[in-house]
């Protein structure tokens, strides 16, 4: 990228989160900032009984060859979660 502000926005849909998951931490991760997001996926409503799907958004600023990540921790549970094809994820410079 050039150096700027980004809109980064997308779903991110998740499987395998059993009922057992107590708390979810989402990060979306650039060269110079983390943005978190905290999940509880108690709390939001299910496409099904172990899927998860959620919106992120973020105005993050970049640098040219900065890089980002997207992370996904969780707390119970086996601690396998799928990050899945439904994922959707947009990154446009705005300014």
């Amino acid at each position: 990228p050039v150096t700027g502000k980004y809109i980064i926005a997308g779903q991110i849909w998740l499987e395998d989160v059993g009922s057992s998951y107590d708390n979810m931490l989402l990060v979306l991760e650039t060269s110079n900032r983390s943005y978190y997001i905290a999940i509880d996926p108690h709390e939001l409503g299910r496409a099904s009984s172990d899927s998860l799907g959620f919106p992120v958004c973020a105005l993050a600023d970049m640098d040219a060859n900065d890089t980002f990540i997207v992370k996904v921790s969780v707390e119970g549970g086996g601690k396998n979660i799928d990050l899945v094809d439904l994922t959707t994820i947009g990154i446009a410079l705005i300014c």
